[in-house]
C-alpha cells in the first residue's frame, strides 16, 4: 500500500506572505475606518463663511512672506511679522488681491489670496513643491467653536493684514444660512436661563450647542451623570432638559437642570464657589 506523506513547505516559503499580510493589515484597518462617515458639527457654518469670503477683493496692509504658512496669527497675535523691504515677500502693502479659498480645520482658519487671473500653466509640475501663495493662517491654541466662526471675529483678525471693508457681514435679512447671529439678533422669546446667553442659530432644530465656561480653572463636566470632558468645552446635546454637574477640586459642586433650546448655540458661564465660604 502506497503511503502519501503530506509535507508542509519549508518556513522560507511562507515568511514573505506573512510579511505582506503584516504590512497590509494597518492599511486595511485605516481603509475600513475611513468608510465611516465623520460628523462635521460646523459644516453648514463653514460653507456659509466660504460663500461669504471667496471671491471678495481685499487690499493688503501688511507684507505677506513667501512661506508655506504666510502670515500666522495665533490667538489674535501676529507671529514674526514680515519686513516690508524683504525680497522674499509674496505680497506687499497696497496690493489688491482676491480671496481664492477659505478653509476651517480643528484649530485653524486658512485664507488664500491671489490675483484675479488664472494661475500660470507649467509644463512639468512638481507635486512635492511647496506652493507659495499669499496666505493668512488664523490659528488657535484650542479647538475652534461657534463663537470663533463669526464674520465679526474673523474680520477682527484679518484686519491685521488686509483691509476688511469689503468683508463686512451682510444685512440681517440677507445673512447666509448657517451663520451665527449676535446676541442682540437672537429671538426675544428664546428660552433664557441664568448665566445662559444665546449666541445664534443652527440649522438642525433637534440639537443645541452649549459652550460651558467656569469662573476659575478647569471643571469636570457631567451631563446627565456621564463625564463629558473639562471646561471650557463646547458640546452638542439633544434639545430638551438636561442635568449639568460641574466638579472642581476645592470648590463646591455646581449642579443645575437646564433646557437646551433646539437649533440654538449658547454659552453658559458658571460661577464656582470655593468650599468653606
Amino acid at each position: 500500500m502506497n503511503k502519501h506523506i503530506f509535507r508542509l513547505p519549508a518556513i522560507g516559503v511562507w515568511w514573505p506572505l506573512c510579511l505582506v499580510l503584516v504590512c497590509l493589515s494597518p492599511a486595511l484597518a485605516i481603509s475600513q475606518q475611513r468608510t465611516l462617515p465623520e460628523e462635521d458639527w460646523y459644516g453648514d457654518i463653514k460653507r456659509a463663511l466660504a460663500v461669504h469670503y471667496v471671491g471678495k477683493m481685499v487690499r493688503v496692509t501688511l507684507p505677506i512672506p513667501a512661506t508655506r504658512d504666510g502670515v500666522v496669527i495665533l490667538d489674535g497675535v501676529i507671529q514674526r511679522p514680515a519686513d516690508a523691504r524683504a525680497p522674499e515677500n509674496i505680497a506687499q502693502p497696497g496690493d489688491e488681491l482676491i480671496i481664492k479659498s477659505f478653509k476651517v480645520t480643528e484649530n485653524e482658519m486658512e485664507v488664500v489670496l491671489g490675483k484675479d487671473e488664472p494661475p500660470p500653466k507649467r509644463r512639468f509640475s512638481n507635486p512635492f513643491a511647496i506652493q507659495k501663495v499669499p496666505r493668512i493662517s488664523l490659528r488657535y491654541s484650542r479647538e475652534i467653536n461657534t463663537r470663533d466662526l463669526t464674520i465679526e471675529n474673523i474680520n477682527r483678525y484679518l484686519a491685521l493684514v488686509v483691509e476688511v471693508t469689503n468683508l463686512a457681514p451682510p444685512a440681517k435679512s440677507a445673512a447666509p444660512a448657517g451663520t451665527v447671529a449676535s446676541v442682540e439678533e437672537s429671538e426675544p422669546d428664546a428660552p433664557v436661563f441664568p448665566n445662559l446667553t444665546i449666541l445664534g442659530s443652527l440649522t438642525d432644530s433637534s440639537i443645541g450647542e452649549l459652550t460651558i465656561e467656569t469662573s476659575s480653572g478647569e471643571a469636570r463636566i457631567y451631563i446627565d451623570g456621564s463625564f463629558s470632558g473639562s471646561s471650557p468645552r463646547t458640546l452638542r446635546l439633544s434639545a430638551g432638559e438636561h442635568t449639568l454637574l460641574l466638579v472642581m477640586d476645592g470648590y463646591e459642586a455646581w449642579e443645575r437642570k437646564l433646557t437646551i433650546p433646539g437649533g440654538k448655540a449658547a454659552v453658559l458661564r458658571a460661577d464656582m464657589q470655593k468650599k468653606g465660604k
